[in-house]
């Protein structure tokens, strides 16, 4: 075997191993930036989405994806587990628009305490 020839082919197998990692990461950022995007359903019709106290992160994840309010849940906790939001919902009574992306609705989520139910003792 010709040494020359062992470097040439370990030299195009990095080449190709570095432009198929460098494709994968494009496509992982793009499908990301996808997933936290609003909903598909292009209406301005409000929800009522309800956390209770105590409710897993998870759970809310699954329940704004079957109410279509988010693409994806995996991007959902992705982008709330990065931006340091996962563990702050608070829970409450919120109106979310099928026009709200992931980020608008993780800071609803987060900074304000939904519509509360107030009770007048006498």
């Amino acid at each position: 075997m010709n040494p020359d020839f062992n470097q040439h082919v370990f030299k195009n197998w990095r080449f190709l191993t570095g432009v198929g990692a460098l494709l994968f990461l494009i496509l992982l950022i793009s499908y990301f930036f996808y997933g936290i995007q609003p909903s598909s359903i292009s209406s301005e019709d409000a929800v009522n989405f309800k956390i209770t106290k105590g409710e897993s992160f998870r759970s809310i994840g699954a329940r704004l994806s079957s109410d279509n309010l988010i693409r994806s849940v995996a991007m959902f906790k992705v982008y709330s587990f990065f931006s340091g939001s996962a563990q702050r919902f608070l829970p409450g009574v919120y109106e979310l628009r099928y026009d709200m992306s992931v980020p608008q609705i993780v800071k609803l989520l987060t900074e304000s305490g939904g519509e509360g139910t107030f009770v007048t003792v006498l």
